[in-house]
């Protein structure tokens, strides 16, 4: 008959008999006593020799609980904390003393190679809390465990593996009391350790035996293979309420089985889960029969279980909790990790085993997915339990659930994100007993329409995130998302980070081409309903009907000529053709290869070709390609504004422009009365032609000039009668004009036309590089014109030393590319007398030699400055003092004359030094491959030196003296 057949209310007094009998110096038969006082194994059988076969759970725990109630005289006392009870093991400490304190100055570090030298050194490190760590695969042998009692060690697996799958009856295979502490880790490179221990009926893989809680384990690293006897959990406590002790799990992959009605990593039968924390590493663990996997053994409660990270998949066994109790729920708190917790039948996924509540649930982060058994909550009690409470700590996403899932599920809570305001959770409850929780940020779509109603769908944490569904928007086609805000970087999801926090993304679109005018107007009005940029494109040449424009009034829109030509010309009276009043924007362009695309606008009358219509300023305007001719017929501007209109800002960056005012207007500028706004050239050939009384550019009639910057292009402005070229209409004041170039030589001074009207030209000084301009304007033609090109200058010093350079200049514009500029030939190159030409170069006096054929690779880069250089080499006489100096001198830059002797060879006779003996000399100098000077040289000796001797006044016959020769003057 085995132990587990006797009837319940004798089976305590049978074993409390066998537990007695060591202590009287008698082992059992067939126990083998090991050298750390192990647990003895426990035999029973009944007086007919027969075995029965075990009740069922609820039989045998009614049993247990009238045995273990006190109210029968049984031997053995109840140990729901993890002490022993008054029957203690062989060698336990039943009056539970305290563990001597272990230093870390006292640890040491013991090797074990097989299983007597383990259990040595496990003695040894028992004294000092020292490390062991095998040295080979050691395998237990039958009836032997490992006992840790009163122990604070750690085991290092160093990459071998440590057996022990049969420690005897009663025993744990690891056997770590409430009074021991278990550290395992692996420390070797492959970190392949490998421990598998398995209890003995009664007792823990790794913890306690029969009626012993356990201890302190800790596990960071290696392969830990824990199973429980009968009614012993995997980690945790021992047959016969055994508490869980304390479990701590930060690395390392752990499988944990409870045996019958024991849990993986907590109680045994009866017991509570004790406190279980996993930080890190891969854990698995299952329970007994009406056991959690991690938790409460049956009748058990989960008590306290902390997950911060890993991966744990918990399973409870029938009727028990997948984390939580074999009965209640306990307290369960994940802040992250990977969770996956399946109840038994009639258990909870996370919360009461069958007829226990479901405890306090908080959960802050992690992935989380709770399955409940029959009649069972996903997160919340078993069978017949109560809920109790699941608080989630994060915002609520849109369609989360409301409950745990399926019967007897908490209610959630949701306590709002603690630390980062933007964290949510998604719950969701499917299937019935089913729960998922993802933690993770909201990805806010704008779908282009302005900043209105933002889509805002959940990503997972961690996870790179789906784009949003395709937005659809009439007349335009999507081009994909930017991050952050409408002029953000371009956003895929193929390649996107996991997400970190919230994310934002606006959708981007492009106009779709238009072949008609009825296309164009609809694509134009969309663009301004939805009140953001857009681009309409053409997709063919259009024109408009009789009394059609095109009214741009709140857009901000490019027109993409594409090639093609758009003719607007007769629209009703008062209007633009290209209605752009003020606060609207509009952006010519042609994208096409050929850029050949032309917009022809005729304004009514009273209203602007392109503008403002009667009575109406004009828009911002800018033109960056194409041919655009703007035509006003009265009173309004070309482009700019409508009859009594100002002209807006206008700004052209390239293209061909021709603005024709109507009478009284400008070409650019102001309508009749207005004045000229702001007008910026950057580029492009512009022709700007003021009607009668009008500006070229600047003021219609009685209109000021308003301010005009010109830093590029080929621009002709010609006033109408009593108008400026550039400035103010008749009657006007001029406003003002800005050239960001160099001046050229003969430039004019104003705008052209009337005295009063006509600004003065601004040269600013801060205009880098060597970009010039060439103005041509009078007061009688009206007519202004300006050019930007380079210019080649040359200077030369034909008056001499001490006069200014003769500096004389070629403006070469851009706009004639054949334009290369001329250098004189040496013999038409004048320099002063008694200077020889050195070359026309880029720097005097030793510059870069440039040639006439040079010149138009340097120009394509910028502006040359050349300088016609000269040196001279002369002696005052044809007599010198031996060691005296030639002196050759040249013109530098400002005129000066610098001494390059330095640069200069000179040679006497042929030799290079100077000479120092009297004589008669050829003497020729070059200076830059020039020679200035071929002459016969007499060299004189100099005045006399004296000669001063130092030395002994008188030497010795036998001695020797030194004397000293100085030369003095």
């Amino acid at each position: 008959m085995s132990f587990a057949s006797v009837p319940r209310r004798l089976a305590g007094a049978v074993l409390a008999l066998c537990l007695i009998a060591p202590l009287s110096g008698a082992a059992p038969a067939g126990t083998q006593a090991q050298g750390l006082d192990s647990a003895q194994v426990l035999t029973s059988s009944d007086e007919e020799g027969t075995t029965e076969e075990d009740t069922g759970p609820e039989d045998e725990v009614e049993d247990q609980e009238q045995h273990h109630s006190g109210t029968d005289d049984d031997a053995a006392t109840e140990n729901t904390d993890g002490e022993a009870g008054e029957n203690s093991l062989p060698g336990e400490n039943a009056e539970g003393a305290e563990i001597s304190n272990i230093t870390t100055d006292e640890v040491s570090t013991q090797a074990a190679t097989d299983w007597d030298s383990l259990i040595a050194v496990v003695a040894e490190a028992c004294a000092d809390g020292g490390t062991v760590t095998l040295e080979g695969n050691i395998t237990a042998s039958r009836g032997q465990n490992l006992n840790l009692q009163g122990c604070e060690i750690t085991l290092d697996l160093n990459g071998h593996d440590l057996e022990i799958d049969d420690p005897g009856q009663g025993n744990a295979a690891v056997h770590v009391p409430s009074d021991a502490a278990l550290t395992i880790t692996d420390t070797s490179d492959s970190e392949d350790g490998e421990l598998t221990a398995t209890g003995g009926e009664y007792g823990a893989g790794i913890g306690g035996g029969v009626w012993v809680g356990g201890g302190t384990v800790t596990i960071t690293g290696g392969t830990i293979n824990a199973t429980g006897g009968e009614r012993g959990a995997g980690i945790g406590g021992g047959g016969e309420r055994g508490g869980g002790g304390t479990v701590t799990i930060d690395g390392g992959t752990v499988t944990a089985r409870g045996g019958q009605w024991a849990a993986g990593i907590g109680g045994g039968d009866q017991s509570d889960g004790g406190a279980v924390t996993i930080t890190s590493g891969t854990v698995t663990a299952s329970g007994g029969d009406w056991a959690a996997g991690i938790g409460g053994g049956v009748q058990g409660g989960g008590r306290e279980v902390t997950i911060t990270g890993g991966t744990v998949t918990a399973t409870g066994g029938e009727a028990g909790a997948g984390i939580g109790g074999g009965e209640s729920g306990g307290e369960v708190t994940i802040t992250g990790g990977t969770v996956t917790a399946t109840g038994g039948e009639h258990g909870a996924g996370i919360g009461g085993g069958e007829r226990g509540d479901g405890g306090e649930v908080t959960i802050t982060g992690g992935i989380i997915t709770a399955t409940g058994g029959e009649a069972a909550a996903g997160i919340g009690g078993g069978w017949e339990g109560g809920g109790g409470t699941l608080v989630i700590r994060a915002n609520e996403a849109e369609g989360s659930a409301e409950h745990g899932g399926g019967q007897n599920s908490a209610v959630i809570d949701w306590d709002g994100a603690a630390d980062d305001e933007d964290l949510h959770a998604y719950a969701r409850a499917e299937g019935g007993a089913d729960f998922v929780l993802d933690f993770g940020y909201l990805l806010t779509a704008y779908p282009g329409f302005g900043d209105d109603d933002p889509e805002e769908s959940f990503r997972v944490l961690g996870v790179a995130p789906e784009a949003p569904e395709t937005p659809d928007r009439p007349r335009y086609t999507f081009t994909g998302w930017v991050e952050g805000d409408p002029d953000g970087e371009a956003w895929e999801p193929e390649g996107a980070e996991p997400m970190d926090g919230p994310l934002v993304l606006h959708a981007t679109w492009e106009q779709r081409h238009v072949a008609d005018w009825d296309s164009l107007t609809a694509a134009v009005a969309a663009v301004c309903e939805f009140g953001e940029p857009g681009t309409v494109t053409l997709e063919a040449n259009i024109a408009a009907e009789q009394d059609e424009h095109l009214d741009l009034a709140d857009c901000e829109i490019t027109l993409d000529l594409n090639g093609q030509t758009l003719e607007i010309e007769n629209p009703s009276f008062d209007n633009a053709a290209v209605h752009v009043p003020s606060g609207a924007v509009l952006t010519i362009t042609d994208t096409s290869d050929s850029r050949d695309g032309e917009l022809i606008a005729t304004g009514g009358y009273g209203g602007a070709g392109i503008g403002g219509g009667s009575q109406g300023d004009g828009g911002a305007v800018t033109i960056d390609g194409g041919t655009v001719t703007a035509t006003a017929r009265n009173w309004g501007a070309g482009i700019g504004g409508g009859s009594q209109g100002d002209g807006g800002a206008v700004t052209i960056t390239s293209g061909t422009i021709t603005a024709t005012g109507g009478d009284y207007g400008a070409g650019i500028g102001g309508g009749l009365n207005g004045s000229g706004g702001a007008v910026t050239i950057d580029g492009g050939t512009v022709t700007a032609i003021g009607g009668f009384g009008g500006a070229g550019i600047g003021g219609g009639s009685q209109g000021d000039g308003g301010a005009v910057t010109i830093t590029s292009g080929t621009i002709t402005a010609i006033g109408g009668q009593d108008g400026s070229g550039i400035g103010g209409g008749r009657g006007g004041g001029g406003g003002t004009l800005v050239i960001r170039a160099n001046e050229t030589e003969d430039s004019a001074e104003h705008g052209g036309g009337p005295e009063g009207q006509r600004p003065t030209i601004t040269w600013p000084a801060d205009v880098e590089g060597d970009l010039y301009a060439l103005v041509e304007a009078d007061e009688n033609s009206r007519e202004f014109k300006v050019e930007f090109g380079h210019v080649l200058e040359l200077t030369d010093f034909r008056h001499g030393q001490g006069q200014e350079p003769v500096t004389e200049q070629q403006f070469l514009p851009f706009s004639d590319e054949s334009a290369t500029g001329s250098i004189p030939d040496q013999d038409d190159t004048e320099v002063p007398e008694g200077f020889v030409f050195t070359g026309w170069r880029d720097g005097a006096p030793a510059g870069d030699v440039i040639a006439e054929e040079d010149l138009a690779d340097l120009l394509d880069e910028g502006s040359v400055f050349l300088y016609a250089t000269a040196a001279r080499a002369e002696l005052d006489s044809e007599e010198i003092v031996a060691g005296e100096p030639i002196t050759v001198n040249a013109f530098a830059e400002d005129g000066t004359v610098d001494d390059v002797t330095d640069n200069a060879t000179i040679t006497f006779d042929g030799k290079s030094e100077t000479p120092t003996a009297a004589g008669d000399y050829d003497v020729v100098v070059q200076y830059l491959e020039r020679t200035l000077l071929e002459d016969e040289l007499t060299v004189v000796a100099g005045e006399a030196k004296s000669l001063v001797v130092t030395g002994d006044e008188s030497v010795t016959e036998a001695g020797t003296g030194t004397y000293t020769v100085v030369l003095v003057e």
